[in-house]
């Protein structure tokens, strides 16, 4: 990984965490000091934050942190569940490379395995949020849909996010999930290598909406009402004790 995509990933990690107060003030300079990096590194990172809109610039005063509502990660997955069905759905028609089918293989080799001992550590989270953001960025990047690619980059709630959440905090659920995924991602790609493109769409944004499931179940899990998605997203994941780990 380069450092470029290194320190994009720790900056959104720790704003989706709520290391930063939102309305926080975000200079340059302050992130290079935490990080220990060069400004280079750090000003492409946080222009890439501002496209996903976790940070506002400021005119000649760096950036400010934008508090996530649960309702923005809502929206946001059910945006990106329409557009991952688009991508399997054009795969479908047009088929796919040898290089995107063998690394499809690949990923569902390496998920299969994890689905044989689901654990609830740090080291398993990290390798499941591995091997499904392989295969759903996978999917995406084969359409050669530049358009596509870019408005899914500017979602920055990844579906694994909620998952891992309640993954900490219930074996049950995370085993449930975890084989429930792989057999979706078996589906998925059974209908892209068989052409139809119907059942590919609509059999990838019913896997995507996992994370609208994930919000639910940690809905259920604090006895939340109905006006739960006006939540800081931090908070609303604070209730079951964990923090959300960026994929």
């Amino acid at each position: 990984m380069s450092q470029e995509q290194t320190v994009y990933t720790k900056l959104r990690s720790m704003l989706l965490n709520g290391e930063f107060e939102p309305e926080q003030r975000l200079t340059e300079k302050h992130i290079c000091d935490i990080l220990e990096v060069s400004r280079t590194p750090v000003r492409a990172a946080l222009l890439r934050l501002e496209a996903q809109n976790l940070v506002v610039g400021q005119s000649n005063r760096g950036y400010t942190v934008r508090g996530i509502r649960v309702r923005d990660v809502w929206d946001a997955n059910v945006v990106r569940a329409v557009l991952e069905g688009s991508a399997a759905g054009a795969l479908a028609r047009q088929g796919l490379s040898d290089e995107t089918r063998d690394t499809l293989e690949q990923s569902l080799r390496e998920y299969g395995e994890l689905a044989e001992n689901v654990e609830l550590t740090d080291r398993f989270l990290t390798l499941h949020s591995s091997a499904n953001w392989t295969f759903h960025e996978t999917l995406v990047s084969a359409t050669g849909n530049e358009s596509l690619t870019r408005s899914i980059e500017t979602l920055a709630y990844m579906p694994v996010q909620i998952n891992r959440t309640v993954f900490a905090s219930d074996r049950a659920y995370a085993v449930q999930t975890v084989r429930s995924g792989l057999a979706e991602h078996h589906g998925v790609v059974a209908a892209i290598l068989s052409g139809d493109a119907t059942a590919a769409e609509m059999l990838m944004r019913t896997h995507s909406q996992k994370a609208l499931r994930g919000i639910e179940a940690v809905r259920d899990r604090q006895k939340l009402g109905p006006d739960y998605l006006d939540m800081p997203f931090t908070q609303f994941i604070g209730g079951v004790g964990t923090s959300v780990a960026a994929a």
